[in-house]
């Protein structure tokens, strides 16, 4: 019995058309003859030709079809919404990504504003400083000066030099390249007798000031013979 025959019986027997023992029959005959299962029902008046028919599709009741356009409605709606709103989330979230990104950018300017700002006061208060006591320096030498003139053995002498010494280091720590304030210093120096400091002071204007190299080469000449002569 071939495939088709097994489907015939198969659907008779579910549609309680032929009992087990007309199927066994039918099949007893058809194995016997040769015959199909369809030609031996048809004979037999067992079955008629509808029955030979394939069942008509199954109908899918109208409720049926109802609930289901709405669950896929309301699928349709929840995923649109969804969709929506994760566009709007990502929104949001770039957004506050660029605000965000300029927020640490205007932060990262004043921060960099506040260290410069900061670093400017201290170079400002150091500047004072240098300023304060390089007036304190040249308020010394008017003292050395007057000194000089009416009183060269007085004990002020000194103790103006050396507030000079260290008013003018004062300065100079902070605006070492201050040429006319090297020269002043150097004064100070040769009045000391410090003669090989004022030369290195002289040395490092002549650098600074190439214009009045010539006149303190010279200086610097003579300091030279001076600190040669100067006992050690």
């Amino acid at each position: 019995m071939n495939e088709q025959d097994k489907v015939l019986a198969r659907r008779a027997l579910e549609k309680k058309r032929l009992s087990i023992h007309q199927v066994e029959q039918i099949l007893a005959e058809a194995a016997r003859t040769g015959r199909s299962f369809r030609e031996i029902a048809l004979g037999r008046g067992l079955l008629s030709a509808p029955d030979f028919q394939p069942p008509p599709p199954k109908q899918v009741p109208l409720p049926y079809l109802i609930l289901l356009g709405v669950s896929l409605t309301i699928f349709s709606v929840l995923l649109v919404t969804s969709t929506l709103r994760l566009r709007e989330r990502s929104q949001r979230d770039d957004d506050l990504a660029v605000e965000q990104s300029k927020n640490m950018t205007e932060a990262e300017k004043k921060s960099a504003e506040a260290r410069r700002g900061y670093q400017r006061s201290i170079v400002e208060a150091r500047e004072a400083r240098a300023r304060q006591a390089l007036a304190k320096a040249r308020d010394a030498m008017a003292r050395a000066d007057d000194r000089l003139k009416t009183a060269p053995s007085s004990p002020d002498l000194p103790l103006a030099l050396n507030e000079a010494f260290v008013g003018y280091n004062g300065y100079l720590d902070v605006l070492p390249d201050d040429a006319d304030v090297r020269i002043e210093r150097s004064r100070t120096h040769i009045l000391r007798r410090n003669y090989d400091l004022a030369i290195a002071d002289l040395d490092r204007a002549a650098e600074l000031k190439p214009d009045r190299a010539p006149a303190l080469r010279d200086q610097i000449a003579q300091l030279r013979l001076l600190l040669a002569r100067t006992p050690k």
